[in-house]
Parts: structure tokens; sequence; C-alpha cells
């Protein structure tokens, strides 16, 4: 018989312990941070932007357009969801699916052997290689340990009212 033992604090929201609640604190605002920072640093910069998206030779001059255009806000969102907490499960999710994006494309560059900036941060970044690709696979199951603490809170059962706080609800609402 396997027993979870859950911290009675509700401070930690469902979390098994306390140290789960901080694990996905520092997950949240780390990559809550990086994205904003990666975010930013694309709107700033979109032409650069533009001009590295079409260096990785995925998709034609439409879409690429439309990638340089969405890319960077949608970044800069789930990124400021992520560092306020909101919506944390659906944020956490649209950063794995970022992230396996990156990874692929990171791949897709060194597989093809493209000599090309990594297009992730300012207009200096990284040319693509190994050290790009272990960071966006980082990133990746980092999001993704994210993702599946923020479900813990939504999967935990909600245990029913006590004798107390029945008695105080019955005080408060008669009927």
């Amino acid at each position: 018989m396997r027993v979870r033992v859950t911290s009675n604090n509700p401070r930690y929201s469902g979390m098994a312990t306390p140290l789960h609640w901080l694990l996905f604190h520092i997950i949240r605002l780390g990559i809550g941070a990086i994205f904003v920072w990666s975010g930013l640093s694309k709107i700033q910069r979109s032409y650069e932007f533009l001009t590295d998206v079409y260096r990785y030779e995925l998709v034609g001059p439409k879409l690429g357009l439309l990638i340089a255009i969405v890319l960077p806000w949608l970044e800069l969102i789930v990124g400021v969801c992520l560092l306020g907490s909101v919506l944390a499960a659906g944020a956490f999710l649209a950063a794995v699916v970022l992230a396996g994006m990156f990874a692929f494309a990171n791949a897709y560059a060194i597989h093809r052997g493209l000599a090309i900036n990594c297009g992730r941060f300012g207009g200096d970044s990284d040319t693509v290689g190994y050290a790009t690709l272990f960071r966006a696979i980082g990133l990746l199951l980092a999001a993704g340990a994210g993702y599946f603490l923020s479900l813990r809170d939504a999967s935990r059962p909600h245990k029913p009212p006590d004798n107390e706080q029945r008695a105080a609800r019955k005080a408060f609402c008669p009927a």
C-alpha cells in the first residue's frame, strides 16, 4: 500500500511537499523569465529575427513572416503568464510546445550543417550547435516538469469539509 504524504498547509496548494511547491515556482519563474527575455529581444529586432527564421530553411517566405510576427509575442505572453502564475498549466503546455519546436529546429539545422545564429536571444546569439540543442532540450524538460507539477493541484481530489467548516457555513447561511 502506497501512502501519499501531503502538506496540510494551504500555502502549498496541492503539492505533495513543500519541496515540490518550491521546485514548481523555481521552474515557473525561470522559464517565465527566459520566455519574456527571448520574446522582448525578438520584438526589438524583428527584421533580424525574420532573417534568422528564413536561414533555418524550414518554411517558405509567407509562413516564415507569420512565424516571425507571432512567435515573439507568443513567447512574451507565455512568459508573462508564467511569471504572474496566470493559467500556469496552459502556459507550461505552450512552453513545452515552443521548446519542442526550438529543439526540432536546432536538430534540423545541425543535421543540415547550417552555420546560422540560433535566433534565441539578441542579435549576437550562439551559432546553432550541440550546445544550443542541449539548451533547447533542457528547456523542454524543465517546461515538461513544470507542466506535470502544475497538474498535481488540478488532479488532487478536494477533501469534503469537516464538521467545523460545516458549522461555520450553517451559521453564515442558515437556509
